[in-house]
């Protein structure tokens, strides 16, 4: 619902598949993985040339295509990345938010979905990601991070959902579903940024654009690789915790509240974190910067041991 357009320039087309150094799937793997004829059409490609497809749902379907590199928006607990690259959340930004002061303490705010821990999710999870039944289980996650938020005595805007609030069919008003959670977030100096179904937060991305504060469940989440500087991103890009710690999100809370020397220097903190987002963590930046890579860059990121034969 809530996405920032697609720019048309973002992926720089070869002429012909002859002239390619691959061939991007232009369908999410959600959509393809089970149909067998297409798959078998995507098999045969990828005998000549790299293949790229999206496979960006929260539970990915991974179908099996060899010399084939799935773009994902995260990665299970323990996953390997060989063959993967995670590239950010496609998010409206919230940069026309106002800036914070720093006041003696801060206010933290969670406005969201609270699924139940248990059902079909959790069955999927456990699939998913047999050997980290806890950190692979975004339901549980998120339950034990919004507990640990509400024992807090701190200032907080805390409103839990029983539906996500991102979908026109989970929703009966989505204008105010969406007012309600921008002014938690207008409001705040943290936002509690828990991983979903899958490992990772688009909320993470949004609370970035507008220089506030990400309080991250440490749950293993794989970010977006930092294609300018050659290197990973971090969870420094926010606050991390223990889901399963009583007690570790307020300590870590006051621990990063208590670097903030000024009013100024504060500022500048949530300038830095609105242009990460800006420049490197945008959909369609990241995505420019992704295609814009050759060949052999493309498969290092990708951490890939693909060899092609491209001769026709």
């Amino acid at each position: 619902m809530y996405q920032t357009p697609i720019s048309g320039d973002i992926i720089p087309f070869a002429r012909n598949v002859a002239d390619s150094d691959a061939v991007l799937v232009p369908h999410d793997a959600f959509n393809f993985s089970g149909n067998l004829e297409y798959l078998r059409y995507l098999r045969q490609i990828a005998k000549r040339r790299l293949l790229i497809y999206s496979d960006r749902g929260d539970f990915p379907k991974q179908p099996t295509i060899k010399n084939s590199v799935a773009l994902r928006v995260a990665l299970n607990p323990g996953e390997s990345n060989q063959d993967k690259i995670v590239v950010p959340y496609n998010v409206e930004s919230l940069e026309d938010l106002n800036y914070r002061r720093l006041e003696d303490s801060p206010t933290v705010s969670f406005v969201g979905y609270v699924p139940k821990v248990f059902g079909r999710r959790t069955l999927l999870s456990l699939i998913q990601t047999p050997t980290h039944p806890l950190t692979g289980n975004g339901a549980l996650v998120r339950k034990e991070s919004v507990a640990q938020l509400e024992k807090m005595e701190i200032e907080k805007v805390l409103i839990k959902r029983n539906t996500y609030g991102g979908h026109v069919k989970t929703v009966t008003n989505l204008f105010s579903s969406r007012k309600e959670y921008l002014e938690s977030i207008q409001n705040s100096d943290f936002v509690l940024s828990p991983r979903g179904d899958a490992n990772q937060s688009a909320r993470f991305y949004e609370i970035l654009s507008c220089g506030r504060i990400p309080l991250i469940p440490n749950s293993g989440i794989v970010f977006p690789h930092n294609i300018f500087q050659n290197n990973p991103f971090d969870i420094t890009m926010g606050v991390a915790f223990s889901a399963f710690r009583t007690g570790s999100m307020e300590k870590s809370i006051w621990e990063t509240w208590g670097t903030y020397s000024s009013n100024s220097d504060y500022l500048r903190h949530q300038d830095q974190l609105r242009k990460l987002f800006r420049e490197y963590l945008n959909f369609n930046n990241f995505l420019k910067s992704l295609f814009r890579l050759n060949l052999d860059s493309f498969l290092h990121l990708a951490n890939s041991k693909i060899k092609l034969n491209s001769e026709e």
